[in-house]
């Protein structure tokens, strides 16, 4: 894929980022890399092939609640 097609490819991805950060008034963004957020990284590619369930934030799986362990993040008990 070109970078031109590439761009464009996301170009409506980029809009909706633009739209939610002006709506989030009170919210601070901040860059993380992937390998420093194994969580949410985990999240989008389950999600991505259509592996993850509606209910992973009430119940997230066993392979989740590592990852956010690692990461650092609170789990549930």
């Amino acid at each position: 894929t070109s970078p031109r097609r590439a761009g464009w490819k996301i170009s409506a991805i980029i809009a909706d980022i633009q739209w939610l950060v002006r709506q989030a008034n009170d919210e601070k963004f901040q860059y993380v890399k992937c390998m420093a957020n194994l969580a949410a990284d985990w999240v989008a590619r389950q999600t991505r092939e259509g592996m993850i369930s509606q209910e992973w934030v009430e119940r997230p799986s066993s392979s989740l609640v590592h990852i956010m362990s690692k990461d650092g993040l609170p789990t549930p008990h």
